[in-house]
């Protein structure tokens, strides 16, 4: 792989008062340097991320989430292999669909107390060792952990009801599945 010419920080802040992410994914004015960005820091106040925001970062290394970072949309981070660091879940409800896909760097993540909802394939072919998912989570969609190859240890606290057999699908190495007792239907379909 060639090095990259130089190395860019992405700084989000809201526009006025607005908890609103001032961009859509129709328009995202660092799409063209995506190859050069290393780390993106959401200033406080922004409330959400739109689909595909970061995408493709070929070297996005770091995320800070601001104080009031409530959705982070689909795909948003998706296909950052270098990512291994994200900082500021403590507003995060929810995370879309394939949001971490592919970010293949990402080891560990420490879920706040605000988190409801994990999408479809959220973190799918990421390469977590050991997970643990807070008891404020209502809902974890299908495949939202599977084939991360490295995972080994898996703990669900109180909250979850349901789980879709997918979730963990093809997580090979997973010695240590520990689900708490709230958890009273496994999909089997």
């Amino acid at each position: 792989p060639q090095a990259r010419p130089m190395a860019m920080e992405v700084k989000i802040a809201p526009i006025s008062r607005s908890t609103l992410f001032p961009y859509s994914e129709r328009y995202l004015p660092w799409r063209q340097y995506r190859h050069y960005i290393t780390a993106v820091i959401i200033g406080n106040g922004v409330a959400n991320l739109p689909d595909y925001a970061f995408s493709e970062c070929d070297y996005l290394e770091s995320v800070t989430l601001g104080n009031a970072m409530k959705v982070i949309g689909g795909a948003a981070f998706a296909d950052c292999p270098r990512l291994t660091d994200i900082f500021g879940w403590d507003a995060v409800e929810e995370i879309g669909v394939a949001a971490f896909r592919y970010c293949a760097s990402l080891t560990e993540i420490t879920f706040g107390n605000s988190l409801k909802k994990i999408g479809e394939a959220a973190f799918s072919r990421c390469g977590l060792t050991d997970l643990r998912i807070p008891g404020n989570v209502d809902e974890i969609e299908p495949g939202a952990f599977e084939e991360n190859m490295e995972l080994k240890s898996v703990s669900i606290e109180d909250g979850i009801t349901f789980l879709d057999q997918t979730v963990f699908r093809q997580c090979e190495n997973l010695e240590v599945l520990a689900i708490s007792t709230s958890v009273n239907a496994i999909d089997e379909s």
